[in-house]
């Protein structure tokens, strides 16, 4: 019969050694260098302004996209992505969704009310199975486990449950429930942040 730390030492692997840090030696570059030094930490000051600005802007660029998305969406014109133009000849923006979202699955009860009968068509519930702690410490438990993996499933075992959403939830939402739901629905089933280009 095989030993339950035999098998652990054989798919154990070693963590990566860290270094220590050292002081940073402070090169006295060149002037051209130096001119290429101040030209890197200007324009990362500007990349940081210009990102802080794409920040605020781009929420509110979402907020009106996502308003018309769900406006169409209750109207039965469901899209994923829009154009969104700007003041200026030519500029425009994409503003593009995907159906990815995150789930707590303790919210499983709130979510499948909300949905109702729906619910199975929306949602995909996912089991992980993962040996419990207690194996790897008792003795007695790594040699049962070891002998007999197929009896006594639940004294090794914690089962672990994950949610998803099925494909299309996103346009399935909007015949599944009404407006004052889908905000509902949008605490328990996170959509993913929209990206802009």
């Amino acid at each position: 019969m095989a030993n339950f730390s035999d098998a652990l030492k054989k798919t154990a692997k070693k963590p990566a050694k860290k270094t220590a840090k050292k002081g940073m030696p402070i090169l006295d570059a060149p002037l051209p260098i130096r001119e290429e030094v101040d030209n890197f930490i200007e324009a990362k000051t500007n990349k940081k302004m210009a990102e802080a600005v794409m920040e605020l802007s781009g929420s509110e660029i979402i907020e009106y996209a996502k308003s018309k998305q769900d406006a169409d969406g209750f109207g039965g014109l469901f899209r994923k992505s829009y154009a969104v133009k700007g003041i200026t000849a030519g500029n425009k923006v994409s503003f593009i969704t995907s159906n990815r979202f995150s789930i707590n699955p303790d919210d499983s009860e709130v979510i499948e009310e909300i949905l109702g009968d729906k619910f199975e068509n929306m949602i995909e519930v996912k089991h992980d199975v993962r040996l419990k702690a207690d194996v790897f410490t008792n003795e007695e438990l790594q040699e049962r486990l070891m002998g007999m993996i197929g009896e006594n499933f639940d004294e090794f075992f914690d089962t672990v449950t994950t949610l998803a959403v099925k494909e299309d939830f996103d346009k399935m939402a909007y015949t599944a429930v009404n407006e004052e739901d889908l905000s509902k629905l949008r605490t328990f089933v996170k959509p993913s942040k929209p990206t802009l280009r």
